[in-house]
């Protein structure tokens, strides 16, 4: 295991400011926790479907702290390919004991929701209520979900146990209130950095530097049909009040939508 002045050495040449070197190197030190505690609990039976990992290996995890649901998108546009989560919430156990999950959205899709098939004998996630959408998965913390997305909607990347400790949002447009997912470019990590897009449906605030480097910091709001947003503020928080929108405005507020 290398010291944080070693660790600090290896990384002085990649132009990263120390308070990101220190974030990188606590999850490196965890990594390490992990792979010990992995090779300490090494289990030669067959794993529970409840929350169990690859090969011989079972990590238990707290069915309250929520499961997090990485999805694939592309938005076919400068961003490229985005990674948004949705907080799977945790729901109580089925009949039989098996933990459940669920995240009410607005707009394109309905609900997304996330149970164990036990006519299928594999984990399920739902993306639409109507079932159009449906990933399937031989363990619930899983890199490998299988399953076809119809067109324009996103695609189950992979979950973790828990989700990053970050701000949760509402914007109300006048019409319909919006929970933006916290959003990372595919050549980010989400584990280490801060998301720079907050999507929501047909809603999406991006940090500026992304688009613009070394231009003014603000976050930029758009829809389909308008453009606005602020500058000043911090990456690390939208901007609360209201936000304008081409001749209109949109209201942000901390907390989750009460739909």
């Amino acid at each position: 295991m290398l010291t944080w002045n070693q660790y600090k050495k290896l990384n002085e040449n990649r132009n990263l400011s120390e308070s990101v070197v220190q974030r990188k190197y606590q999850v490196y030190l965890s990594e390490i926790q992990l792979n010990e505690f992995l090779s300490r609990n090494e289990i030669n039976q067959p794993t529970t479907p409840s929350v169990s990992g690859a090969g011989n290996f079972r990590i238990e995890c707290n069915p309250n702290r929520g499961i997090g649901m990485y999805l694939s998108l592309d938005t076919e546009s400068e961003l490229g390919f985005l990674k948004v989560l949705l907080r799977m919430e945790y729901q109580g156990d089925d009949e039989v004991g098996q933990p459940t999950y669920g995240y009410t959205l607005v707009g394109g899709f309905a609900r997304a929701t996330l149970n164990y098939d036990y006519g299928v004998g594999k984990w399920k996630f739902t993306l639409t209520a109507d079932n159009t959408d449906v990933y399937y998965s031989d363990t619930l913390i899983s890199s490998n979900w299988d399953g076809t997305a119809s067109p324009g909607t996103p695609a189950a990347g992979f979950t973790t146990c828990g989700y990053p400790e970050l701000p949760v949002y509402c914007i109300d447009t006048g019409d319909l209130l919006v929970q933006p997912g916290p959003t990372w470019l595919d050549s980010q990590d989400e584990n280490t950095e801060v998301p720079p897009i907050w999507a929501g449906f047909a809603l999406t605030f991006v940090w500026l530097p992304v688009l613009v480097p070394g231009g003014p910091n603000g976050w930029y709001l758009f829809n389909e049909e308008s453009e606005g947003g602020v500058e000043g503020g911090s990456i690390n928080e939208l901007p609360l009040g209201e936000v304008p929108l081409g001749e209109g405005s949109v209201t942000v507020s901390e907390g989750a939508c009460e739909f």
